[in-house]
């Protein structure tokens, strides 16, 4: 038996059901085959990371998704470029796992490996939810994700350093918190490794995926239609100051197939915070480094490969920026660009949300959607009602600028 097939005991979901409730016991240990494949070398992580961060940073900026106006506009429901681009990553994303697991051998399992990873995990329903509603909110109040704002800072909104702070308090806040939240953690129903949509209904992947794939083209293709994107062109491909949401959402979500393949990772950027935290706290000693940030630190480099990626999505912004003549180094109060305190908040909200829910606009988002999770399909509504709701609030109170919303 070759080293990246091996037999192991893991505990699975009985037929009979895809939930377990904090109060029941758990079901019972079965053998299964599963993927445990080796480790990717130290030079592999480096240079797969670096890639897909520059590729991230470089689409997020082209597709003008980094921008907060744009992401609150579209919580205000007056811009669509932000669903447009969600919806064709996504799309792509669960495209790009169909071709890996019709390939089938070691890129299949590798497919399975992340449906299983997504779709388990420590959370209940209820906090899952709920981290996703306050990951909402701090995107309308500061105009960013985790993973954006990392190209907001390259791109130049000197803001955006203020929305940094708020997600490192945000994450350590989190991870001090940790130990006294573990009855949110484990409140409502917990999906086990089956809690996934092909998974529930017992059928193949692209059974389920194809049919969304095709509906969230549908959808894309409809708004834009009736909310046509009008992107600024420059004089060759790579000075343009846009490109539509639908071209670089594609490229974008072809990143899970180097992500899977070499690293068996899907992206996100949540986790870059924590283990920047941990890390610091674990160092430092005296009583800072709890369970939570012993568990998180960076003790491997493996463990680092979110924060040698959303390093390279920095500088993958910052040249798409560069090169289209667009950066927007200015604290003015801008379109571009949040006041220091909604920025801060809105940072530590985001931060704070993601790990209470366990993953972010991206992690969940993106990837865990794409793995079909049935939590991760369900906080997507859950971060975007958030976002509505504290939108048209805060444009209520007059909370952002006149030029912001124009």
């Amino acid at each position: 038996m070759s080293s990246t097939q091996v037999i192991e005991r893991i505990p699975h979901a009985s037929s009979k059901s895809l939930l377990v409730s904090p109060n029941e016991e758990k079901p019972p240990t079965v053998t299964t085959t599963t993927f445990s494949p080796n480790s990717p070398s130290r030079a592999t992580v480096v240079t797969v990371a670096i890639f897909m961060g520059l590729v991230f940073g470089w689409m997020i900026q082209k597709g003008q998704v980094f921008l907060p106006r744009v992401i609150v506009n579209q919580m205000l429901l007056k811009d669509f470029t932000m669903v447009k681009f969600f919806l064709t990553t996504g799309a792509t994303s669960m495209f790009s796992l169909t071709l890996l697991w019709i390939v089938g051998g070691e890129a299949r399992k590798k497919v399975e490996f992340a449906q299983e990873t997504y779709a388990s995990g420590d959370r209940g329903i209820t906090a899952t939810l709920l981290g996703a509603f306050i990951l909402g909110c701090g995107m309308a109040v500061g105009g960013a994700c985790p993973g954006t704002v990392f190209v907001q800072f390259g791109s130049g909104i000197v803001y955006s350093l203020f929305t940094l702070l708020g997600g490192f308090l945000g994450a350590s806040a989190y991870g001090m918190l940790d130990p006294a939240l573990g009855r949110l953690k484990q409140h409502g129903f917990i999906l086990t490794e089956k809690g996934s949509l092909n998974r529930a209904f017992q059928v193949a992947y692209p059974v389920v995926a194809i049919p969304m794939v095709l509906f969230m083209a549908a959808v894309v293709a409809m708004l834009e239609i009736f909310f046509p994107y009008h992107y600024k062109a420059g004089n060759y491909v790579l000075d343009d100051v846009s490109w539509p949401p639908y071209i670089t959402g594609i490229f974008l979500g072809m990143l899970q197939i180097p992500g899977l393949l070499f690293l068996r990772k899907m992206i996100g950027a949540s986790s870059s915070f924590t283990v920047l935290v941990s890390t610091a706290f674990c160092t430092l000693g005296g009583g800072l480094c709890n369970g939570y940030f012993s568990k998180a630190r960076g003790a491997q480099l493996a463990m680092w490969w979110q924060n040698i990626y959303v390093a390279a999505a920095t500088l993958g912004g910052a040249i798409s920026a560069i090169l289209a003549h667009s950066t927007y180094w200015t604290t003015s109060g801008s379109t571009v660009a949040m006041n220091p305190g909604m920025a801060i908040f809105g940072g530590f909200l985001i931060l704070f949300g993601a790990r209470l829910a366990n993953g972010c606009t991206s992690g969940h988002g993106i990837s865990g959607f794409s793995a079909l999770a049935i939590k991760s399909i369900l906080s997507v509504p859950a971060m975007f009602i958030g976002g509505i709701i504290t939108a048209f609030f805060l444009r209520a109170v007059h909370a952002y600028p006149i030029s912001f919303l124009g």
